[in-house]
C-alpha cells in the first residue's frame, strides 16, 4: 500500500504540475498530505490503535517526506533537462528514504 502512494504521488505530481502549474503541484501536494493523515486516522479507528495520534504521526513521518521532496523537485522549473516524470520518481523514491530514516532512527522505532 505504502508503495503505491510512492508511485501514484510521483504519477499524480507530474501530471498536477504538467496541467496546472504551481498552484495545482502544491494543492494536490495538500490534499496528499492530508489524506495520510485523515487515512491514518481511520486505521487507527478501524483497528482500535491504543494510539491514534502516535499513529498518525509515525504515517506522517514516513509519507510526508515523500510528498515535499517531490513537490520541491518538480517545482525547480521546467528549464531542467531531466523530464518531469523522472524527477518526480526519484524525488518520491528520496522521499521515502528520507521519511523511513526519520521514523526509524528519528522517532526510535527501531
Amino acid at each position: 500500500m505504502i508503495l503505491a502512494f510512492v508511485v501514484a504521488y510521483a504519477g499524480a505530481a507530474s501530471w498536477a504540475v504538467r496541467t496546472g502549474g504551481h498552484p495545482r503541484l502544491w494543492g494536490a501536494g495538500g490534499l496528499a498530505l492530508l489524506a495520510i493523515v485523515i487515512l491514518a486516522w481511520l486505521v487507527g479507528v478501524l483497528y482500535a490503535v491504543p494510539s491514534i495520534g502516535r499513529l498518525v504521526l509515525y504515517a506522517t513521518a514516513l509519507l510526508a517526506p515523500t510528498v515535499v521532496v517531490t513537490n520541491v523537485l518538480l517545482a525547480g522549473g521546467p528549464t531542467s533537462r531531466v523530464p518531469r516524470a523522472v524527477r518526480a520518481m526519484v524525488g518520491a523514491i528520496v522521499g521515502f528514504v528520507c521519511g523511513f530514516l526519520l521514523v526509524v532512527f528519528g522517532l526510535g522505532v527501531w
